[in-house]
């Protein structure tokens, strides 16, 4: 006999979305790209700091669902976000070496709890289904619904308060501190919230407080030319928040209220 089925019907603010993994052949090789730019980057140009770029290639990892590679990858930049530094230290005297090797720990502890998140994500983030047989004891949906939102609070909170503490930082630090790079943390937690609306209204707000830090907060203590390059790392790391919510958004769909229906049903009888 068919099994009856019913609607759930969620709430506009309840309305999730799921990380839809890829298997397309393109992101291993984006994510090799995206490794070698930054090293030959510190190769060649070492007073401009790239190594926010291994933010991506872990990001392609858990857009493909494999979470062995993103651990693989996970070591491979932190490693060589530190070597970069000692091969810019071999090529230049700079006096304000002590602000770029903050700057190089910042994109590790990114890369570290981003890659925590991140697999958090991808082993927990699962299917909520919109339909559900019409036994399903109520009192277990409800359930359900309260941990579902409580989740969505908590993110929002976490990710909200994270900005709030490195925006703070970003006014009292030095010009030469590019805090900027640890609001990836901040955005990475309002994947919880499974909403593209909450998604691009965080980024467009990292976005801003990123301009306004660096507008409003402490000035440089560096020479014009060390200036430029400050200018041009604060840049990289507000373009690279706009790619988080790009790549983030496409590894990302929102449910369909009717889908799937055929393997909820028995249709085996009649």
């Amino acid at each position: 006999m068919a099994m009856d089925c019913q609607p759930l019907q969620p709430s506009v603010s309840q309305l999730p979305f799921a990380w839809h993994p890829t298997r397309n052949w393109t992101a291993p090789v984006i994510c090799t790209v995206l490794i070698i730019v930054p090293v030959l980057n510190d190769l060649f140009r070492p007073h401009i700091n790239m190594s926010i770029l291994f933010l991506l290639p872990m990001l392609f990892c858990a857009w493909q669902g494999n979470r062995k590679a993103m651990r693989m990858v996970l070591v491979l930049c932190v490693l060589l976000t530190y070597l970069g530094f000692g091969v810019r230290m071999i090529h230049t005297s700079d006096p304000n070496w002590r602000w770029g090797l903050l700057n190089r720990s910042f994109v590790a502890t990114a890369l570290v709890i981003g890659g925590y998140l991140l697999e958090s994500m991808v082993n927990n983030l699962q299917y909520r289904s919109v339909w559900r047989p019409t036994g399903v004891d109520a009192e277990h949906v409800i359930i359900e619904e309260i941990i579902f939102s409580s989740q969505r609070f908590a993110a929002v909170f976490m990710s909200l308060s994270l900005a709030t503490g490195i925006f703070i930082l970003d006014l009292v630090t030095p010009g030469q501190v590019n805090v900027t790079i640890l609001y990836s943390v901040s955005l990475l937690m309002i994947i919880w919230t499974r909403s593209h609306a909450w998604l691009w209204s965080v980024v467009i707000l990292l976005v801003g407080l990123s301009l306004l830090g660096w507008a409003i907060g402490e000035a440089p203590t560096t020479t014009r030319d060390s200036f430029e390059y400050l200018k041009i790392n604060r840049c990289i790391a507000i373009c690279m928040l706009v790619f988080f919510g790009i790549i983030i958004h496409l590894a990302t769909k929102p449910f369909p209220k009717c889908e799937r229906i055929e393997t909820i049903i028995d249709t085996t009888g009649k």
